[in-house]
């Protein structure tokens, strides 16, 4: 979360859980700017309102999967926050700007797990601005909870000496946890095997997610014909497959990083979202 004082005079406002390497004003300045000119003006124009920023008290931009953004301001825009207080306060006792010593994050109240966001809630003489620009989540959890399901059967024939199932299956994990991955930032991924795997190898070397995750990939590709369809003799080693089977596992832990914490919470909304 970015926190800047609603008076451009002041300097930044840094909260007391950021890090040292926060944005400066210029930045922070220049997002707000940004979250203005591009979406909440806009969307005050299209309604017939004046353009003060003053008057905006909150802002929602929902940003779904191949589509226009939609905008919600001041009583639209229902926004949760998670604050420190300066003491003790009972449950079910209101909370007045008086009893919060810092804002620690801001969020919609409302989450659709397919959509990425951004977040505007001015509380007192500060603006908070918090955003999250990865979409299609709940479709990136549904696969990776399906490559675990290859992987199980995969360990199964792996366990069992059985190289072929092992393999395949080995490989429809991979790909399902590279698929969830590129879904964060892509609507429409890749679907064809080589062009997949191309893609991650270049993501690979930009050190997006680590070397063996592409070598795992390509390997388990290469040796899916004769694994399947018994074009040849399966060249990999039972080693190998142990060894890429690990690598898968790490894949598809690595995805589910990528995806987030808290997606889980959210189990109504990821399964009207899976529905549509």
């Amino acid at each position: 979360m970015i926190s800047i004082d609603s008076d451009p005079a002041r300097s930044l406002r840094r909260p007391t859980n950021m890090m040292d390497n926060m944005p400066d004003e210029d930045f922070s300045q220049a997002l707000l700017d940004q979250i203005f000119s591009l979406w909440v003006e806009p969307e005050l124009a299209r309604q017939g309102l004046p353009a003060d920023r003053n008057q905006i008290r909150a802002a929602i931009i929902v940003l779904p999967p191949a589509g226009e953004a939609v905008v919600r301001i001041n009583d639209e825009a229902h926004i949760v926050a998670s604050v420190k207080a300066k003491g003790p306060i009972e449950a079910g006792d209101p909370v007045t700007l008086a009893q919060i010593e810092t804002i620690e994050r801001v969020y919609p109240a409302e989450l659709d797990p397919n959509s990425g966001w951004i977040c505007f809630a001015r509380v007192a003489d500060t603006i908070n601005i918090a955003f999250d620009f990865r979409r299609n989540r709940a479709r990136a959890l549904r696969l990776v909870e399906l490559g675990h399901l290859y992987l199980t059967t995969a360990e199964e024939a792996r366990d069992s000496s059985r190289w072929g199932p092992a393999i395949e299956n080995g490989f429809a994990a991979a790909e399902l946890a590279v698929k969830a991955e590129m879904h964060l930032i892509e609507d429409a991924p890749p679907r064809r095997h080589d062009r997949r795997e191309q893609h991650w190898r270049q993501w690979a070397n930009l050190g997006n997610v680590p070397e063996a995750h592409a070598e795992t990939l390509g390997a388990l590709g290469r040796a899916r014909a004769a694994a399947r369809y018994g074009d040849a003799d399966i060249a990999m080693t039972p080693e190998q497959v142990h060894e890429h089977l690990k690598v898968v596992t790490e894949m598809l832990r690595h995805a589910t990083d990528q995806i987030g914490e808290g997606l889980l919470d959210h189990r109504e909304g990821i399964a009207k979202a899976q529905r549509r």
